[in-house]
């Protein structure tokens, strides 16, 4: 059953993204005509920014409950994406993302022709749920082209956001009372951004990505970590070199010696190769699983224990792949088939225990609605997921201690009109008996 509340535009979801604008005189002069055309008043172009669409959707099966989903400006803005979300209790919950922000105002003109896209800037999107709302809260100044891709919780007062801004990565922190941009390690580097981020206490803090050496054409992995006083740059990890490049993409932590890492490296003349990375506590060490083999990625990686550790993936064929480890050995456990068929992208999961793990995704197709998979111990099944527009990714993905999960993303409906314009998406599953599918009245998750 799926019901729609509010009528409105719908939005979409991708990776931090670079606009084309129109050159600043076409601008003023078309804004001139309109002045001209209009007695001399300039009318400011506002773009309607979308009503907020939620839409609940009842669960059965060998999981029960449902969901209430929800897009729309007042979640972040006009083009807006969240990408990571956390947990700290059921009402504190913490979403990042990116948005776009107009630097000056804009001339209205018909058929909602949206330029100058130069006169934009990408900043970093930072929301807040209190239990009753979602709140956009203030972000530092990170310089342009700025995108949050992840969040890690070490404690109420002591929260970790990476990403990247001015083609460099980027760390901020939580204190408590507000967010701040956290010293870093400079890196010789043309460019370098951060995907992931995972902390166990507040003085043991992992964080994952890549970076272009300023001499050579090929990324390198890039691991920092956070002692409790500093960020140190992690050095000679056992992936990349050579004529391919190489990009770490998600991290979890059980302990302070039982670290993993995953990702994936490109040769310039072979296959993809997908990565998993364990520390030991002194040392970084390789692991291969038989079906982790050239042709395929890794990516994200999802642990509840020291022997209850999934890698996911795509593997030659480019479906999702699933892989446990035990504590000795690795085994693949098939992903079922997906509703749609369409190519899966699986993003981020989050493990409350052995017996519950959800993985969130999208997929390449449009048309489609975002991907949720849990675990229930025994089997991978999907879980229907709402879908208020044409195209939605879910990018992140996170449990609170009383069951209920809540993934972010984004969604996409006009993209002749709008040019690609996202809008955040947001979503809460609150699990229920099987015998009793009574959801609550529909309102903003």
């Amino acid at each position: 059953m799926i019901t729609e509340t509010k009528a409105g535009r719908e939005f979409s979801a991708r990776t931090p993204r670079r606009r084309a604008g129109f050159p600043l005189i076409v601008v003023i002069g078309l804004a001139l005509l309109l002045l001209s055309g209009t007695g001399g008043t300039m009318a400011y172009f506002l773009l309607q920014p979308p009503s907020l669409i939620t839409r609940t959707l009842t669960v059965s099966g060998a999981l029960c409950g449902f969901w209430q989903a929800s897009i729309g400006a007042e979640l972040g803005g006009y083009d807006s994406r969240f990408y990571d979300v956390a947990s700290v209790t059921a009402n504190n919950i913490w979403a990042v993302g990116d948005t776009f922000h107009t630097t000056a105002p804009l001339p209205l003109l018909p058929g909602h022709l949206r330029f100058p896209l130069d006169l934009q800037r990408e900043q970093p999107l930072i929301a807040h749920w209190d239990g009753t709302h979602w709140n956009t809260m203030a972000a530092p100044d990170l310089g342009s082209e700025a995108s949050l891709q992840a969040l890690a919780v070490a404690a109420p007062n002591d929260i970790w956001a990476v990403g990247v801004a001015n083609d460099q990565y980027r760390i901020i922190h939580w204190d408590g009372t507000r967010w701040s941009l956290s010293p870093t390690p400079p890196l010789s580097s043309t460019r370098s951004r951060l995907n992931a981020v995972a902390a166990f206490g507040s003085q043991d803090v992992w964080a994952v990505g890549d970076f272009w050496p300023t001499t050579g054409s090929y990324s390198q992995a890039l691991m920092l970590h956070w002692d409790g006083s500093q960020w140190q740059v992690e050095r000679n990890l056992p992936v990349g070199g050579g004529q391919q490049s190489t990009e770490l993409t998600d991290v979890t932590v059980l302990a302070a010696g039982d670290v993993w890492a995953v990702g994936t490296s490109s040769p310039s003349n072979a296959p993809t190769q997908g990565h998993i990375l364990h520390w030991n506590g002194a040392n970084w060490r390789l692991m291969l699983p038989p079906d982790l083999g050239g042709g395929t990625t890794a990516g994200p990686i999802v642990a509840s224990a020291p022997n209850e550790v999934w890698v996911f993936g795509s593997g030659r064929d480019g479906k999702p792949t699933s892989q446990q480890w035990n504590g000795q050995t690795w085994r693949t456990v098939p992903v079922p088939p997906l509703r749609s068929g369409a190519l899966t992208l699986l993003k981020r999961g989050v493990a409350r225990s052995a017996q519950d793990v959800w993985v969130v995704g999208g997929h390449a197709t449009g048309g489609t609605p975002p991907v949720a998979i849990h675990w229930d111990g025994r089997s991978w099944e999907e879980v229907p997921s709402p879908a208020p527009a044409a195209y939605e990714v879910f990018s992140g993905v996170t449990a609170a201690a009383n069951g209920e999960v809540w993934a972010v993303g984004g969604s996409l409906r006009d993209l002749a009109l709008d040019e690609g314009a996202s809008y955040a998406l947001v979503a809460h599953f609150i699990p229920q008996p099987c015998a009793a599918q009574t959801p609550s009245p529909v309102g903003t998750p």
